[in-house]
């Protein structure tokens, strides 16, 4: 059931992509030669490394873009933060310097600081509650409202690089779900 409803995120996400991409206006002027219409690269940076679980999806996420879209949204993916930190590449999107940013909650957190308490530690209870707040209210109006808007930024989705664990000094560690 989880499984389905990432899916359905997902592919909601790619969906309200391409509706931004179309609204943006910034396609280049080539065609793909298949039907005449035209095509966009957009540019997606990435301060993950390349095998970290998050930047897989995102690779993921721009394979099924460009694959939806017959090819005409392609998404290119630079990870390793070659292009800056989290914090610099979302200055970059805010000045058109790149279209797409995958940043953490903690580089969100510089521009709208309610983002900072996502981050807490011992916040959620388990990963069910953990999703409940990010996909429900709290969450879609941190990503997607009046703050966001008036920094020139929209945000898609949340991603979840597993929990966290903490270890002491004694041995043995403690997951960040509360028990």
């Amino acid at each position: 059931m989880v499984n389905r409803k990432k899916r359905l995120f997902f592919l909601t996400a790619a969906a309200v992509l391409c509706l931004i991409a179309a609204s943006c206006g910034s396609a280049s002027d080539g065609f793909d030669g298949r039907m005449a219409e035209p095509s966009i690269t957009l540019l997606l940076k990435n301060n993950l490394p390349d095998e970290s679980i998050t930047t897989k999806a995102v690779e993921w996420f721009s394979e099924q873009v460009e694959e939806r879209t017959e090819g005409r949204v392609k998404i290119e993916v630079l990870n390793n933060a070659d292009m800056g930190d989290g914090r610099a590449c979302l200055e970059q999107l805010q000045y058109g310097g790149t279209d797409i940013v995958k940043a953490d909650v903690s580089a969100l957190g510089n521009f709208v600081e309610e983002f900072n308490v996502l981050g807490m530690p011992y916040i959620y209870e388990d990963p069910e509650h953990f999703w409940a707040v990010h996909n429900g209210p709290i969450g879609e109006e941190l990503l997607r409202g009046a703050q966001m808007a008036e920094l020139g930024m929209y945000g898609l989705t949340y991603y979840d690089g597993g929990s966290r664990c903490f270890y002491s000094s004694r041995g043995g560690n403690t997951q960040s779900w509360r028990s």
